[in-house]
């Protein structure tokens, strides 16, 4: 019992102080690349009953087709509770990054039974350089790192269990 209490303790740690660094790297606000810029204007449009298209490539709204649709319906259906796209665009990459830790610490918790390895294993996902700045974009890849750990735990629960409930939320 103390030894899960303990990691949870550790995890709500390391999840708020993830919090924490991602407000502080991002004070002038979250990265924008070229791919975001057509999330973020899809998104806008969709908020204003536009559409799924984007406008700033052309005078006339042009349908969003090559880039993943999904992230700018997240991103238009959270603009009313943030505010805006990219402010809600921060804080579900925010969520992304929290949910990648907790996960990578329940993957390792699962195959080891480890107090420590789990917290470690917790501990260099919230702070490997190349996962923070992914998460600090406007970039579909958090979502992508979020659901294949969930896909994978869920998998290995189902091979472990044989609960086909676990096999199809794994689709």
């Amino acid at each position: 019992m103390l030894r899960k209490k303990s990691i949870v303790i550790s995890l709500l740690v390391i999840g708020i102080l993830t919090v924490i660094a991602n407000v502080l790297t991002t004070h002038w606000g979250i990265g924008v690349r070229p791919d975001s810029a057509s999330y973020l204007n899809a998104a806008r449009n969709l908020v204003d009953g536009n559409g799924l298209t984007i406008t700033f490539q052309s005078l006339e709204p042009i349908p969003l087709l090559w880039f993943a649709p999904a992230y700018s319906f997240v991103l238009a259906a959270a603009s009313p509770l943030f505010g805006t796209p990219i402010v809600a665009a921060f804080w579900i990459q925010t969520l992304f990054f929290v949910g990648s830790i907790f996960l990578v610490a329940l993957a390792v918790y699962t195959c080891t039974e480890n107090t420590y390895a789990t917290i470690v294993g917790a501990a260099i996902m919230a702070s490997a350089p190349d996962v923070m700045f992914y998460h600090q974009f406007v970039m579909t890849e958090p979502a992508f790192i979020f659901f294949c750990l969930l896909t994978w735990l869920l998998l290995a629960r189902y091979l472990q269990t044989n609960q086909r409930s676990m096999l199809i939320l794994s689709a």
